[in-house]
């Protein structure tokens, strides 16, 4: 299986699974003019899937015998019941399927006071790290009224953190090492 978005347009299917996980799904924004914060979500649910012959047995209807066909053995190979020599047999065949769901949120919230522009912005949550191909956590904070910058980035298999930056956000370099211009 692999990756479902719920901000691809995938949040109607997902709508079960949220209920189940009580979380809303999809990715919304609230963009009407006004004093309170706009949210965004975005909802990505991770499903993996893994099946496995488990076991193989024979029934003979006639004798009710029951023999188990070892994992390597062909079941279509035995024609004939080793008990009483019948031909009807029934083949059972048990399989184990392992599901793994993981479900990763990314919140930003930004806030406009009168300005075009935000003057603060948040971005926390799941955040998929490309050059180490998997999920990290990702805390962003850009306080343009306090020329604040945060921002910390911390795996959580491991509990260490990546990578940690405060500073001023008039000082602030991206990851790129460009500035944007500031007028």
């Amino acid at each position: 299986m692999g990756l479902t978005s719920a901000c691809s347009g995938a949040a109607p299917r997902l709508h079960g699974l949220a209920a189940v996980l009580g979380r809303g799904v999809g990715c919304g924004s609230d963009s009407r003019k006004s004093r309170r914060p706009t949210e965004a979500r975005c909802l990505v649910v991770e499903v993996r899937s893994k099946a496995a012959l488990a076991m193989t047995t024979i029934s003979c209807q006639a004798c009710r015998t029951d023999f188990l066909v070892s994992h390597g053995g062909n079941p279509g190979a035995i024609t004939r019941c080793p008990s009483c020599g019948a031909s009807g047999l029934v083949v059972h065949i048990e399989v184990d399927d392992e599901l793994a769901v993981a479900v990763h949120e990314l919140v930003n919230v930004k806030k406009r006071v009168g300005a075009r522009s935000p003057t603060e912005e948040i971005r926390t949550g799941d955040s998929f790290w490309r050059d180490q191909q998997r999920w990290i956590h990702l805390y962003r904070r850009i306080d343009r009224a306090n020329d604040w910058y945060e921002e910390i980035v911390w795996d959580p298999e491991t509990a260490t953190v990546v990578h940690r930056c405060t500073e001023q956000l008039s000082k602030h370099r991206g990851a790129d090492g460009a500035q944007r211009n500031r007028s």
